[in-house]
């Protein structure tokens, strides 16, 4: 609910969806308003819908695009993270890379796979960008996984490695 409340602070009218029970109760006593599911909302149109993280979690990504978009305004957009299964560090780290995060991690998208999902969708890409900070929390958590000494230095000097590749090949 951190983002919820920063928009709301920003004098945004915001809704959650929160599958989880302990999470919707914390962003209850937050003073946000949060449903299990998107059929709780009863706002019919949005301006901007976003995912953070979650399209990966979701049991029917297709599915649950095609309800975005009906819920969108006209000029409403869509704001999608996932992790990058074509990024430099998935490519290094392997089976060890911590954004599998299998089992929590249903799906896993390639730039050109989530395009052509979203864009089946009826959705228009209109711009899209790196989040630099992941690649660093990423590595460090890879690290961990490869029980490496210092994996807190280790996946920061290894993740800007990567953040610098990826200026290049956009492979972030």
């Amino acid at each position: 609910g951190d983002f919820l409340l920063y928009m709301k602070k920003k004098k945004n009218n915001v809704f959650g969806i929160e599958k989880s029970k302990i999470a919707r109760e914390r962003c209850l006593s937050k003073g946000l308003r949060v449903s299990s599911s998107l059929k709780g909302i009863k706002e019919t149109r949005f301006q901007a819908i976003t995912l953070w993280h979650v399209l990966e979690h979701l049991q029917d990504p297709s599915t649950r695009l095609s309800e975005y978009y009906q819920r969108l305004d006209k000029k409403g957009v869509l704001i999608i993270a996932v992790p990058n299964l074509k990024s430099h560090d998935a490519q290094y780290y392997k089976q060890h890379w911590a954004a599998l995060d299998v089992p929590r991690h249903l799906w896993h998208f390639t730039p050109k796979g989530l395009i052509k999902l979203v864009e089946k969708k009826g959705f228009i890409i209109q711009k899209t960008f790196p989040l630099w900070l992941d690649v660093l929390y990423i590595s460090f958590l890879s690290e961990k996984n490869l029980s490496k000494k210092l994996p807190f230095l280790r996946g920061i000097l290894k993740g800007l490695y990567f953040h610098l590749l990826s200026l290049k090949t956009k492979k972030y």
